[in-house]
């Protein structure tokens, strides 16, 4: 689990399509190891891209595993606001490194 408050992303252009959250000194503790996460957006096709990096963070669960699930909630009320789920991403297992991208 990790959050990140909206104070800490940064739309460069101001279109409201492309998020960027950087935090590589890991001074926002609750984002829980989350070094940079892109959020992109696009109004033509309706898909939003998300983007994670995270460092000393234990995923032994899923170290291995040829697919993910993930939810991520755009808010503080998942009764409320925005929530994405991705169910059963497909994953690369690499040593110490499992990238996951449903593409």
């Amino acid at each position: 689990d990790g959050t990140i408050p909206p104070a800490a992303f940064v739309d460069k252009t101001g279109a409201g399509e492309k998020f960027r959250f950087r935090d590589r000194a890991q001074e926002i503790p609750s984002a829980a190891g989350i070094v940079q996460m892109t959020i992109v957006k696009s109004a033509s096709n309706g898909i939003v891209k998300v983007k994670i990096r995270a460092t000393e963070v234990d995923l032994d669960e899923i170290d291995g595993d040829l697919s993910v699930s993930l939810s991520m909630l755009f808010g503080s009320d998942p009764a409320l606001d925005e929530c994405l789920t991705a169910r059963s991403v497909p994953c690369e297992p690499r040593p110490g490194k499992n990238k996951c991208s449903d593409r």
